[in-house]
């Protein structure tokens, strides 16, 4: 508890010290707060009464009968009274009103633009409030500081009198011509539906003629994967045929177009070698012996064996031979007259089959195109099916509603005659005034007993804190530790002040001046709040 004790002792210096700044400066509080005091009084004295009258009505729709009701027609009260109101709460019917009051009448002169606001101004307040089922109340509020506080409470109870005269009248009156008027727009509005919806059908039959591949069972999703799976095996398909003409280019890269050979002899009608001839001749020889059942030993196939191994040693040493001169010819760039060039039969079969896969790959390509072509225009077809049914939904809604619009006006058309014959005969709206308007007494607001109660709190609050930063601009030090903190200086003590009798007497003056001004304000005050409590006004 000991280590709270500085705490709020400091506290309370603070406090202190405080409330002395603010002692020191009272006359700049007692001044704001006389300055805020006055500038409030006068705004809220000046804030116009607002007076209202009105009266209490009653409207009786017994009247009608009761066959009406069981036909489903039912008359709403609240939609005729607004229809009454609409006829009777016009310029015609309130620069009548104006005229038979006297106060507006001086008031809007021959002042054209005063009378217009005026109006706008009563067409705004005038209001007709229900109270439940049959009663209602008709009320006007008028808040014009132009006008006495007296002339605005006779104001407002002359025009509900006037209303109240108006409203009967109109009430009466009203649905004299109103039927007429009303079929006549029914049937304009029914005719103008009709050939809106005729429009709509004749857009909506255009519309389906010209999409009917996107409306209909169009699939355009699944054939454009089917498309899609042709195209990439399309794609496959090059991609097959281009590795295999990759792959015989190599090879012809790597085969000679031509091969050499031996020149062979001119003479009898062989092309073949002589040897070769001779081999053959023999070994044709040998094979008759071997058919005709002659052993290998017999002598005359013994003597073929051995003239056939003969002839294959010569033929074989004339083939090394003419090998080895073409290679020294082709060393030494020379023509061989032993050899002859003859296209390469496996050059030609390569060149062929790359001729048929270019074919080929000419084939695939135009027919990747296309299939390009083709997916690419399913696939604008796929995305413009939503765009399409929702713009079909679109006019096919536009012209439901349409045609809906233009049955309820029919319907309405038909009730329209049949409830005709019932309203021509039920007097329209009879109105029971039950509380006739009076002079108000009092006005409805603003409550400036309040407001001045408020504004003198206000005007002190403003005052104290005027002083409160007046004083910290030259802070107060009224004991010796403040002084001690304030300053490195050694403080040895204080020294308490005597005042003279004069300066006594000067303080004293000081003081009945303050306490006059504060109760010279708080009776100014109480003035205030006695005129207003009295109804007494101070500015007209």
């Amino acid at each position: 508890m000991a280590s709270q004790t500085p705490g709020l002792h400091d506290l309370f210096l603070q406090v202190k010290a405080a409330g002395y700044g603010i002692w020191r400066k009272r006359w700049a509080m007692l001044a704001t707060a006389w300055v805020i005091a006055l500038v409030s009084w006068v705004i809220i004295l000046r804030m116009p009464l607002i007076y209202s009258a009105d009266a209490r009505v009653s409207i009786n729709d017994t009247l009608l009968p009761e066959i009406a009701r069981n036909l489903g027609i039912n008359i709403d009260v609240k939609k005729k009274l607004e229809q009454v109101r609409k006829t009777v709460v016009n310029r015609t019917t309130l620069e009548t009103i104006i005229k038979r009051t006297d106060q507006l009448d001086q008031l809007v002169g021959s002042n054209v633009n005063v009378k217009n606001a005026l109006i706008a101004q009563m067409t705004r307040d005038i209001r007709i409030v229900s109270l439940d089922k049959n009663n209602f109340r008709i009320l006007y509020e008028n808040n014009d500081s132009r006008l006495t506080e007296r002339d605005r409470a006779i104001v407002v109870k002359t025009v509900v009198d006037n209303l109240l005269s108006f409203f009967q009248q109109g009430a009466s009156a009203n649905n004299s011509g109103q039927t007429a008027g009303t079929r006549d727009e029914l049937e304009r509005a029914y005719r103008g539906y009709q050939q809106q919806t005729e429009a709509a059908s004749r857009a909506l039959n255009a519309f389906r003629s010209e999409n009917f591949q996107y409306l209909g069972d169009g699939r355009f999703g699944s054939k454009r994967e089917s498309a899609a799976r042709d195209l990439r095996d399309t794609e496959h398909s090059i991609s097959e045929a281009r590795v295999r003409e990759e792959e015989i280019s190599i090879q012809l890269r790597n085969t000679a177009p031509t091969i050499r050979q031996a020149k062979q002899s001119s003479k009898g009608k062989s092309d073949e070698d002589p040897l070769l001839a001779r081999i053959f001749d023999r070994q044709k020889a040998l094979d008759d012996l071997r058919t005709q059942g002659f052993k290998d030993a017999w002598p005359d196939s013994a003597r073929l064996i051995v003239l056939i191994d003969q002839l294959q040693i010569q033929f074989d040493a004339k083939q090394e031979k003419i090998a080895a001169e073409l290679a020294g010819s082709l060393e030494a760039g020379q023509t061989n007259t032993l050899t002859t060039s003859i296209p390469n039969p496996l050059y030609e079969t390569l060149f062929k089959e790359k001729i048929g896969i270019q074919a080929d790959l000419r084939t695939f390509e135009q027919r990747l195109s296309n299939q390009q072509a083709v997916v690419n225009d399913l696939t604008i077809k796929a995305k413009s099916v939503p765009e399409k049914k929702a713009e079909e939904a679109t006019l096919r809604a536009t012209h439901r509603n349409l045609r809906k619009r233009a049955e309820n006006v029919q319907e309405e058309i038909e009730s329209l005659e049949l409830r005709e014959g019932f309203e021509t005969r039920t007097e329209a709206l009879a109105f029971n005034i039950i509380d006739a308007p009076v002079l108000p007494a009092n006005s409805n607001g603003p409550n400036r007993l309040l407001f001045l109660f408020v504004a003198f709190a206000g005007a002190f609050v403003g005052g104290l804190g005027a002083a409160f930063m007046l004083s910290q601009l030259r802070p107060v030090i009224i004991t010796v530790e403040q002084l001690r903190a304030q300053f490195d200086l050694p403080v040895l003590g204080n020294v308490t002040r005597i005042l003279s009798e004069d300066e006594a007497k000067d303080r004293k003056i000081q003081m009945l001046g303050f306490a006059g001004t504060f109760m010279l304000l708080l009776l100014v005050f109480v003035g205030l709040v006695i005129s207003e409590y009295l109804n007494l006004s101070l500015f007209g």
